[in-house]
Parts: C-alpha cells; structure tokens; sequence
C-alpha cells in the first residue's frame, strides 16, 4: 500500500510499551467498563500527566485500521473475513475457509437476526474508542503538570479519533446515533436515537472542524518525531479526512433525485428514509497528495465540470509512477470533453492507485453501481509449457520446483526453470457470489444487529 505521508496516521495502529518506573495501571476493559467514582475512578487516571498520554495511547491502539480490531470468532473478528475490497470487483477471498465474506456474502447468508456483518455495529471496539475519547475531552483540563498546549492537542486528537470512527460505521450504517460525551456502560448509548445522514455528516464535520480549528495540532510531524509522534492525528490529517467525508458525502448514495431504495422494496417510512439518504442536488466540496489529488480531481469534475483540470491532478499521481498523461494513453475515449467517461478513468485510477486501502467498495457503494457489483469476476490460471519429444511446446500440469526439476534430465526443456506459459481467464465458480445473479440494492448499508434494533435506538436499514 502507498500512503502520503499527511494522512500516514491513518494506517498505522499506535502501540506502544506502557512501560515505565511509576505504577502502571490497566487502561484496558477490566478498567473502562467502571464508571467514574467506581473501584478505579476517573480521577486515579486524570490525576496523572504520564497515565493521561497513557490512556491516549490505549484509544489510538483501538483505532480501525483497515482490517478489523482483532482476530477470534470467524465474523467480523477475522482480518480475511473483515476485507472491505474482497466485496468489490477488483478482488475476491477463494477459500471457504474464510467464514466471514465467503459465507455471510459471496453466499448472501448475511441477516441482520445474526448480527453478522463484516464491519460489526458493536464488535470492532467503535463505542469503546468513542466513549474513552469523550473522557478525554472531559477529563484532561484537571491533569497536574500537563501544559495547555497539550491538554488542547490531546482533546483535538480525540475529537479526530471520534470523528473519523463515525465515518467508518457512516460507510456501512448510514445515519448513526450521536454521542456527544462519556456514557456510561450499559447506560444512555441506547437512549441516543439514530440520526439522518445529514446530522451524522454535520456532526462529523464539526468534530473535525473543532480539531482543525483549535489549532493545537501541528500541520505534521518532523523526521525528528517521527518515532515517537508518526502515528498521531495533525491538522493536515484531519483536513484530509474531512475532505473524505465531504466527498463520500455528496455522492449519489446520499445524494440523488431518488432514494438508493426503491423498486423492488418501498421505504417503509419516511423516518427511514431520513436515516440513509440525504435528497436533494450534490454538495461537492473541491479541496486541496495520492488519495487526496484524485478526490480533488473527482470534486473538480463533479462540482465544475472542469475535465482539463481533473486530468491535471489525476496526472500528477500517474506522474509519480512514471505513467503517461491518462489522456493520452487512452485516445479513443475523449476524457477532455467526455465528463462520464473520465469519472470512469477517475475510478479506475483510484482503485489501481488505492488498492487495498478500503477505497474500490465504497467507491462503487456510493456511486450506487450496481452493474459493478454484478459483474462476474474471473481468475487467472497459469500453466507452464514444456517442449514434447518432437519439439513443440505444450501445456503441463507437472509441478516443476518439486518435480521436473528434480526427476527430468539435466539439459531437457523440463529441467530448465519455466519460461513459457499458457494462461486461461475462466469464470470464478468457486464462492461464486450471489450478487452475480442479480445485486439487491439493500447491500449499499448493512443491517444493524436486529438485537439492537428491538432495544428501540436504532431504525434497520431498509430490506433487513
């Protein structure tokens, strides 16, 4: 994966050591699922300067990643099974083995009664990292011997923290319940209905607007602090996070003169509706390195309709690599005049570009394409070539590290280390995804646990 190095913070899972001469104390669930004024209250960790940085370090190890929060029970706990792009159309999981996306979508046995999703409501440590972060930000201003410029940055780094946890769960849920401080456990989370789109948007924006603005965070860290600070959030991250929101804002998922929903199913009220679509016309956002160039030049295209510049900045990413001007290299497609045809390209370039960075699913969910998610994926298979007795090269299906090399003649076209192939583009069959027969719209958000459902905060997601 290539990451730029502002927004290098968000593929990194911080962990560090907690050790040290003073005490040490658990900052794990044996210690949160307390309540303030408990066994280990509040006060024990928030008296400390060294157990505060501590306590912010836990909620940083709590981060998503890009694979799921930990390994164990087959669902959403396993980093094979919680791949978002094994969804897409650019890769597939070929092993059943695979519990999580081979059963619960390739075989369409996802069900909301099962609480099995790939990105799990309440199994990737989302409300921990949420509730830790709040206490935080309530907390910090007592801490001894901490400084002001760093009670400001811990707070901005937590409101990051928060925010862009809520834009994990928005990619999958749509609107979400608004937490606005430290609830208790098993407390007032269920009391705090689910929000639109809309509000969950704003309220995820204003986080990171409150982190930006602050300006507690430095724009980056130096090659200097980089063993030490390389992980933390800093205001060029959260500008490039928020620029993401924006972005997967305004496309047609949310925005459209339609609901996603529709057809097959109906809305089944307009509260519903109200949770996972926003309506109305596209609110593009043009902004201002790889992922943030293309959603740049996505946004000009878009909001402008400026295919020239699109091309400029998409450029400057091929550049990098050493590729040619994507005009160029695909005359027959008019991308200078042909608005569709260079989102395509944009597309293209983005999962070529972004590829295992949970970036080709969402970019297909939120332009509602149906028509990828539908189409039948093929594997490649490679055969080696041999010469046959007469001279001429056919296909074998011998293993050569472990057996012609080892049984045929020295000086033979068989022992010689393979340099002809054939290759075959059949149709996968094998995890043959249920999609591939007709894609229902109800896949664009994933089903909350019905179990959350009944307890009355949340609305499902229509066709769950």
């Amino acid at each position: 994966m290539r990451y730029h190095p502002i927004i290098r913070s968000l593929a990194v899972i911080f962990t560090v050591a907690m050790a040290s001469c003073t005490e040490q104390i658990q900052f794990g669930n044996s210690f949160l699922e307390k309540a303030p004024g408990g066994d280990v209250p509040a006060d024990t960790v928030f008296n400390s300067a060294e157990y505060t940085q501590q306590f912010l370090t836990g909620i940083y190890a709590l981060q998503y990643y890009g694979l799921p929060y930990k390994t164990g029970d087959g669902n959403s706990h396993s980093y094979f099974s919680g791949q978002i792009e094994g969804m897409s159309d650019c890769w597939h999981v070929p092993t059943s083995a695979v519990g999580g996306l081979y059963n619960n979508i390739y075989n369409g046995f996802l069900q909301a009664s099962k609480g099995n999703s790939v990105y799990g409501f309440t199994e990737e440590e989302n409300w921990t990292l949420i509730r830790r972060a709040w206490m935080l930000i309530e907390h910090v201003d007592q801490v001894p011997g901490l400084d002001e410029s760093t009670k400001a940055r811990y707070q901005a780094e937590a409101k990051c923290l928060i925010a862009s946890t809520y834009f994990n769960m928005l990619r999958f849920y749509g609107g979400l319940p608004l937490v606005t401080h430290s609830y208790q456990v098993n407390g007032d989370l269920h009391d705090t209905n689910r929000a639109s789109v809309d509000k969950t948007v704003n309220f995820i924006i204003q986080l990171f607007d409150e982190a930006i603005n602050s300006q507690a965070m430095p724009w980056t860290y130096s090659a200097d602090e980089a063993s030490t600070m390389t992980a933390h959030w800093t205001t060029a991250a959260a500008m490039a996070m928020k620029c993401k929101v924006l972005q997967y804002a305004a496309s047609p998922l949310f925005n459209d003169s339609q609901p996603y929903y529709q057809g097959k199913y109906t809305m089944e009220s307009a509260a519903q509706d109200s949770m996972v679509w926003y309506g109305g016309s596209p609110q593009w956002v043009v902004v201002r390195m790889s992922d943030i160039y293309l959603t740049y030049a996505e946004a000009l295209l878009q909001a402008d309709g400026n295919n020239t510049k699109a091309i400029e900045y998409v450029d400057k990413v091929r550049a990098r690599v050493g590729l040619g001007d994507i005009a160029s290299c695909n005359p027959t497609e008019n991308l200078k005049t042909d608005k569709e045809q260079l989102l395509e390209e944009i597309l293209r370039e983005r999962a070529c570009e972004l590829g295992f960075e949970n970036t080709r699913f969402f970019d297909m969910q939120r332009y509602k394409r149906a028509d990828l998610f539908s189409r039948t994926l093929h594997r490649l298979v490679i055969h080696r070539m041999v010469k046959d007795d007469s001279g001429n090269w056919v296909t074998t299906t011998n293993k050569w590290y472990d057996g012609d090399r080892r049984t045929a003649k020295k000086g033979t076209a068989a022992w010689y280390e393979p340099s002809h192939f054939t290759y075959e583009r059949p149709a996968i069959t094998v995890g043959a995804r249920v999609w591939w027969e007709g894609f229902d719209v109800k896949w664009y958000l994933f089903p909350f646990p019905q179990s959350e459902v009944l307890k009355g905060y949340l609305v499902q997601n229509p066709g769950w």
